[in-house]
């Protein structure tokens, strides 16, 4: 029995070694900051909100805000990938060893009911600090905290998610996640590069280019450095045409996630904003778009909260660079095909132009 106690103290305390939070945690000393600043911590229960969109640093804040609360905490627990073990029907699994990290020992249960009770009662009866991470559905918080109003004093639950909607709903305090601010972003762009925090001898307009094409995004900053680590000045001209008409796959794929959850509806107005309503009125897009038939602002609302679009102050349109992209990409594989460039605008406008004038020659010769 004591070689037992011995074992599971010594478990515990191993399980509070730190997240690695990331090989160049760049810039995150200032995101810290800035969450803190933007939600106030409480004595009594909260739950917090993180949101943006894919290939942001929602999981790298919350694996950092871990590290630094969970010492204060008897009991903490980091659950990665809710959405993934939902897909797979594994959220039982997650349910479980939240339950472990959480003190309740043996338990082990094969259905997501049967462990709600055992979880309400535990979150209500002792303080923990609780990470949901990637959260996409209200079933799944419901799973893993099927209590909100009846958490112990003291808990603090982080919950990150690309669905702002959700997590309004659970009550949550919300925290956007912003862009790496230009600086930063260079140096970690140049980190992924080079190898250091600053641009080679004559690499400097190519590397800004570069960051153009990211717009502060930590994913693709990290994807597109290590694309060109240890290559040529024309290897890297190559690689950022390329960039600048394809996004690389492990961008795509995380952002992919978003565009896939839209109804058939949504993903046109998704494809309308990319190619035409960038820079445009909200209010005239979302006219636009019920005269079409659309439920305009309904899709406006999905947009806004799987954080695909956005507006500035004066309520004008804006998307990141990288969604315009795969927006565009998209287009020309839902006919009718979207045209945005003016080039292809003429091109057209030459070929009905050029059709016009047959017609009315063979018209002529009749």
């Amino acid at each position: 029995m004591q070689l037992k106690n011995i074992v599971n103290m010594v478990s515990k305390e191993l399980g509070k070694v730190p997240f690695l939070v990331a090989d160049k945690p760049i810039g995150l000393v200032d995101i810290v900051r800035d969450f803190e600043e933007a939600v106030e911590s409480e004595h009594n229960a909260q739950i917090v909100g993180i949101v943006g969109m894919g290939g942001a640093v929602k999981t790298t804040l919350a694996k950092e805000l871990y590290n630094r609360k969970s010492p204060s905490f008897k009991y903490s627990s980091f659950v990665f990938a809710v959405r993934d073990a939902a897909s797979k029907n594994a959220l039982h699994e997650k349910q479980n060893m939240l339950l472990k990290d959480l003190g309740v020992q043996d338990s082990a249960f094969d259905n997501i009911e049967g462990v709600k009770a055992i979880l309400v009662n535990r979150l209500r009866s002792v303080p923990a600090l609780i990470v949901l991470d990637d959260v996409d559905h209200g079933s799944q918080l419901d799973a893993l905290l099927p209590t909100k109003d009846g958490l112990a004093s003291g808990s603090l639950v982080i919950v990150t998610s690309r669905e702002l909607n959700l997590l309004a709903k659970s009550g949550s305090t919300i925290y956007r996640i912003k862009a790496l601010n230009p600086l930063h972003a260079k140096e970690l762009f140049c980190w992924h590069a080079f190898l250091q925090s600053h641009s080679q001898e004559g690499f400097e307009n190519t590397v800004e280019k570069f960051l153009q094409a990211c717009d502060g995004l930590l994913l693709s900053l990290e994807v597109f450095g290590g694309l060109v680590y240890g290559k040529s000045k024309d290897y890297w001209e190559s690689q950022l045409n390329k960039i600048l008409k394809i996004l690389a796959e492990d961008v795509k794929g995380r952002l992919n996630v978003s565009y896939n959850s839209l109804d058939e509806e949504e993903k046109e107005m998704f494809m309308d904003v990319a190619c035409f309503f960038i820079g445009k009125k909200k209010s005239w897009v979302i006219e636009v778009w019920n005269e079409s038939g659309w439920s305009g602002l309904h899709g406006w609302e999905t947009l806004v909260n799987k954080c695909l679009v956005n507006v500035d102050k004066n309520d004008i349109i804006i998307m990141h660079d990288h969604l315009r992209d795969l927006g565009r990409e998209f287009t020309g594989r839902h006919p009718p095909s979207r045209v945005w460039h003016q080039e292809q605008i003429i091109d057209i406008q030459k070929q009905i132009k050029l059709s016009f004038i047959k017609r009315n020659s063979c018209h002529l010769l009749l």
